[in-house]
């Protein structure tokens, strides 16, 4: 970057920098001497062409050319944004991570990790549930095979154990079960809760956990389901709509990545393993939505 010269009045000078933007010359102006604003053009590649219109412009700075020159303004501010997007665009998963080293996880992901060790410790390593956490469970009753009576809810939801709602995603079956859980509570969670903060995060869980639960056991029709997963998916589909319409955020999922979960929602669909599919439906939905809408409000 050179400097071609000085105009002694900013507002001349502004308009000789606006000028030579149009014309396709990068460059800015800084105060020199007294009022004299000097012309920095960043390109040595310009510098001559640029020092032939600060010539043309001194003799002439009312030429009608240099008038038009107010269009300038749109294509700074176009420029501006795009280069802020871009700077924003790429704070990389890597760096987003590179902050929890430093500052861990947020209090709400550590919280709901540490209550789901707990319980899984509590229960035996997820094979005495029944005996150990029943009013953790949708229910502890088998269902109604009337599904607009499972609309309504459990009989205990009925009664007013509300809770059971949302404490189902405390309890997981198996070693794998908590450990794929956790895993993806820790980097999708922690990711939410310091980009977005832990009430943004808190309502993702309330809300995802309740509507995923209550499709579980509407749709699948039995009371015994358990994990994060629901809650998990919803995460994935926030942060994955998040990242694609409003990069900005902060908030970012390789394609690969979201490819893999959506393929082992397909699986799960199979029915050959016991999954909780209704739960991981619905959170997805419930978080892909939200995400989606987020970004068209912004």
């Amino acid at each position: 970057m050179r400097t071609i010269g000085e105009i002694d009045s900013e507002t001349r000078a502004r308009q000789f920098s606006d000028f030579l933007y149009v014309q396709g010359i990068s460059n800015q102006i800084d105060p020199g001497n007294q009022d004299a604003w000097q012309i920095w053009v960043h390109s040595d590649d310009d510098l001559a062409k640029a020092s032939q219109w600060l010539a043309t412009f001194r003799a002439n700075p009312d030429d009608q050319q240099f008038a038009a020159a107010a269009k300038a303004s749109d294509l700074r501010a176009a420029q501006e944004k795009e280069s802020k997007e871009f700077r924003q665009r790429v704070r990389t998963r890597d760096n987003i991570f590179r902050r929890f080293v430093v500052f861990g996880v947020g209090p709400l992901t550590a919280v709901l990790i540490a209550a789901s060790v707990l319980v899984f410790f509590w229960t035996r390593f997820g094979n005495e549930v029944l005996t150990q956490v029943p009013f953790l469970l949708f229910s502890i009753y088998e269902a109604s095979p009337d599904m607009f009576e499972r609309l309504l809810g459990s009989p205990e939801i009925r009664s007013g154990e509300v809770w059971r709602l949302l404490t189902p995603m405390l309890v997981h079956m198996s070693i794998i079960h908590i450990l794929f859980n956790m895993l993806w509570l820790r980097d999708l969670g922690g990711m939410v809760e310091t980009l977005e903060g832990t009430g943004k995060l808190l309502a993702l869980v309330v809300v995802s956990a309740t509507i995923s639960n209550w499709a579980q056991y509407v749709i699948g029709g039995s009371p015994l389901f358990g994990g994060m997963s629901g809650v998990v998916y919803a995460l994935l589909g926030y942060v994955w709509m998040k990242g694609k319409y409003e990069p900005g955020s902060g908030l970012f999922l390789h394609k690969q990545t979201v490819t893999m979960m959506l393929i082992w929602l397909g699986f799960g669909f199979t029915n050959i393993l016991p999954i909780a599919n209704w739960a991981h439906l619905g959170g997805l939905v419930v978080g892909a939505g939200w995400g989606y809408a987020a970004t068209r409000r912004a």
